[in-house]
C-alpha cells in the first residue's frame, strides 16, 4: 500500500472550527469524502473539497493509474501564523484585530 502526504499551508481558518467536519471524512474514500463535503456549509468545506480534489489528483498522477480506490487515511489541521491588523479608534486608540491561518494535511492511502 503506497500513501501519499499532502500539506496545503496557510489556509485562513481556524483549526477549532473545522475540527468536527474532518473528524466526518476521516477514513471515508474519496467519492464518499466528497459528497459528504458538499451537503457542509462555509467557505472552510469549500477550501477543505478543493485541498482533498487537488491532493487526490497529484496522487494519482504520481502513481500513473487512474484508480478510485483512494482512502484518506488521515486528515488534520495544525495552527499556523496569525495575521494582527490594527485598526484606528477614537482619542487616538487602536484595536487589534487577528486573523488565524492553519495548515491543512492530508494523508492518502491506496487500498
Amino acid at each position: 500500500m503506497k500513501s501519499f502526504k499532502f500539506v496545503s499551508k496557510n489556509v485562513l481558518g481556524s483549526e477549532v472550527k473545522v475540527k468536527n467536519i474532518l473528524q466526518k471524512i476521516k477514513g471515508l474514500t474519496y467519492l464518499s469524502a466528497l459528497k459528504i463535503l458538499k451537503t457542509f456549509n462555509g467557505h472552510l468545506s469549500v477550501k477543505i473539497y478543493k485541498t482533498v480534489t487537488s491532493a487526490f489528483y497529484n496522487f494519482v498522477a504520481l502513481l500513473n493509474e487512474k484508480s478510485l480506490n483512494i482512502t484518506i487515511k488521515e486528515i488534520y489541521m495544525n495552527k499556523g501564523s496569525i495575521l494582527k491588523k490594527l485598526f484606528p479608534r477614537a482619542k487616538g486608540k487602536t484595536d487589534i484585530r487577528k486573523k488565524h491561518f492553519s495548515h491543512l494535511i492530508i494523508i492518502l492511502n491506496k487500498i
